[in-house]
């Protein structure tokens, strides 16, 4: 998911153009290790879930189109708190679903800007 992508999907009649940046610094964020939209027990959660085979990886365009979808949402609030609050809404598969999503995106972006693995 590239920029391009992002400004395509995000870009609307009620989407404010923060969000394209904020989520193009929260996938920057990520490729360096940091997610400050999830806490760490969601994100071990969320592998716990994976692992036990109670979810399947998705394909990275629906991956993609998820992750989207869900920050569309999340955009409509400004302070990351907030954002937390709507993800904590979610169900557990639901969220879950979301988290590996969202690192999945952040995966493919580190392995698309990576020439080599050392």
């Amino acid at each position: 998911m590239d920029m391009k992508e992002i400004k395509n999907y995000l870009n609307g009649p009620n989407i404010d153009p923060r969000a394209v940046k904020e989520l193009e610094h929260l996938l920057i964020l990520g490729t360096h290790g940091h997610f400050p939209l999830f806490y760490p027990s969601w994100i071990r959660e969320s592998y716990s879930a994976l692992r036990d085979a109670k979810m399947r990886r998705q394909n990275a365009s629906s991956a993609s189109r998820l992750v989207l979808e869900v920050y569309k949402i999340l955009a409509r609030h400004k302070s990351l708190e907030r954002q937390r609050t709507v993800l904590l809404a979610l169900s557990d598969k639901d969220r879950n679903k979301f988290i590996q999503s969202f690192l999945q995106v952040v995966e493919e972006r580190m392995l698309d800007t990576d020439e080599e693995l050392h």
